[in-house]
């Protein structure tokens, strides 16, 4: 006697079983197997313009990352096909896969890098966190004498990453609305609105718009007298605002001003958000300009670059870089034509502002962003205010509207948890070998996502032996002896900013919780928590 499914009436157990197709839903493995894919597919297309590099490891390493491609793509595959989304998403979940889907494209791209044998672990770790968090550090003590393969995924996952923020900072996050519309509510107002009122509309917009800038930067690139090699991996460095080059001095070794103009205009755009650029091309210009965040944001490259330019002095070419350099720190991108560190104490402090500021909310740049910044100040004003004339009721305005008080009450939380991420962070870093003032510099770089060091390159001195990520022998193009502690430390922070800070907490106190829920100390809380109210329960 055969039994027969209700639904179906087929055998169980036949090849036309049904049960057997049942696809669960998901809230965090439906993410991984489409972030599996995608990196899979991205690595694989990366050996294969890397394969025809014939010269040193360049045929290896592009037949590593191929193999490691297909089978990151074939397991993603794979895995999508038992599962799917689920149908609801909370806030607090969206946080969760937005780490999650993080972590797992730098644990992908790590593989890709050691099986191709160039880098160690530490440096692998390092680099792929670097990469797809936009950031500008390396190991790579000169990226001239690494491979095509390793230079193009070096790239491209920056372009990713970049790519990767928009879409989950406009569709997905709750901080923008987006988490909303998964949860199968109406929404609310926020950047997301502008884009679309579904998620797929919304991520095409933002790929489609992010994918055209691409091209416009590689064509202004290839018109300035770029190499095409070069003009390529600039263009996706540049709308990613994530700063890397084929040359360990940056943009120094090009010596060229029409280069530097092509990327001064390309940098502005990157760190502007995204929206401006849907507004302006979809022709609500006026809407554009109304911005306040966008009139702050052009008013203090403008300010900055004025100031800079009379303080530093000299002739067209050094205004030049000066403005290269301020925009380049403005929106994070760590482009670096000038070493700023021969500067003035003064321009190093406005180059340090600028680092912790960032780009504008709802773009590819990193910093605290100058939506943030700005209700911050109006925050501040607000005590001040109260302080003098207790009685009174002053409201933090945005655009001429009264913002929310929890959005208020949240972003003076980031704030505080920027500093003190960055203040632990440069601890750490100077514990494990980092100078004191240059740890504290890298850690806010690094949380920021910018890259660049003042005085010193980009670069991380490495520790290790072998392949690209030994240092050169004189010593030139170390910045930091330091170790694989304090890579882990940078790696974090690198994240940590890439994230917003906020959501990476979040993950990481609900990866801790149930832990702690099980020792001794959460036992003693729950009793003192209950006598002094007097609960049952907690």
């Amino acid at each position: 006697m055969t039994v027969t499914t209700p639904q179906k009436g087929v055998p169980v157990g036949s090849a036309f079983d049904a049960n057997r197709f049942v696809r669960r839903r998901s809230t965090y493995v439906y993410p991984i197997s489409v972030t599996t894919t995608s990196m899979g597919i991205m690595i694989f297309l990366s050996g294969l313009a890397g394969l025809g590099d014939a010269s040193g490891s360049g045929l290896h390493d592009g037949v590593a990352f191929v193999i490691v491609g297909a089978t990151a793509a074939v397991l993603g595959l794979v895995l999508s096909r038992y599962v799917r989304l689920a149908k609801r998403i909370s806030s607090r979940e969206a946080m969760g896969v937005t780490t999650v889907v993080w972590c797992t494209m730098i644990a992908i791209s790590s593989v890709a890098y050691l099986v191709s044998g160039e880098l160690h672990v530490e440096g692998a770790l390092f680099e792929s966190a670097s990469g797809l968090t936009t950031t500008g550090m390396t190991v790579l003590a000169d990226p001239a004498q690494a491979s095509a393969t390793l230079l193009i995924w070096r790239a491209v996952s920056q372009w990713m990453g970049g790519l990767g923020v928009l879409i989950i900072g406009f569709g997905l996050l709750p901080l923008f609305g987006g988490a909303y519309r998964l949860r199968g509510g109406k929404g609310r107002p926020g950047p997301s609105g502008t884009l679309g009122t579904k998620f797929g509309e919304v991520v095409r917009r933002v790929a489609l718009l992010y994918t055209g800038f691409s091209v416009v930067m590689f064509v202004a690139y290839l018109a300035a007298g770029a190499p095409s090699f070069d003009a390529w991996l600039l263009s996706l460095t540049t709308v990613s605002t994530g700063g890397f080059t084929t040359r360990a001095g940056s943009f120094k070794l090009y010596d060229s001003a029409a280069l530097e103009w092509v990327a001064i205009v390309g940098m502005a755009i990157a760190g502007s958000s995204i929206a401006i650029w849907w507004w302006a091309l979809s022709g609500s210009s006026k809407r554009a300009f109304r911005s306040v965040q966008l009139r702050s944001y052009l008013g203090l490259l403008v300010v900055v670059s004025a100031v800079a330019s009379v303080v530093n002095g000299g002739d067209a070419d050094d205004i030049r870089r000066t403005i290269f350099t301020v925009v380049s720190y403005s929106s994070t991108t760590g482009f670096e034509v000038v070493d700023a560190g021969t500067w003035s104490a003064t321009l190093d402090a406005l180059l340090f502002s600028l680092m912790v500021i960032g780009a504008m909310s709802g773009s590819a740049g990193g910093g605290l962003h100058i939506s943030r910044v700005r209700l911050l100040l109006l925050y501040l004003r607000r005590v001040l205010v109260q302080q003098v004339h207790p009685a009174s009721v002053v409201h933090v305005k945005a655009n001429g509207k009264k913002v929310d008080e929890y959005i208020v009450t949240h972003m003076v939380s980031v704030a505080a948890l920027y500093l003190a991420l960055g203040l632990v962070g440069s601890i750490g870093i100077a514990t494990f070998g980092g100078q004191l003032h240059l740890s504290f510099i890298a850690a806010v770089s690094a949380l920021s996502n910018v890259g660049p060091i003042f005085g010193v390159d980009a670069t991380l001195g490495a520790v290790s032996s072998g392949g690209v990520e030994t240092a050169a022998s004189d010593g030139t193009n170390v910045v930091l002896e330091m170790g694989g502690p304090a890579r882990f430390v940078l790696a974090g922070l690198m994240i940590a900013g890439r994230l917003g800070v906020y959501p990476a907490l979040v993950a990481l106190g609900d990866l801790i919780g149930p832990v702690y829920a099980k020792t001794k100390w959460a036992t003693h809380a729950v009793q003192r928590r209950r006598s002094y109210t007097g609960d049952v329960e907690w």
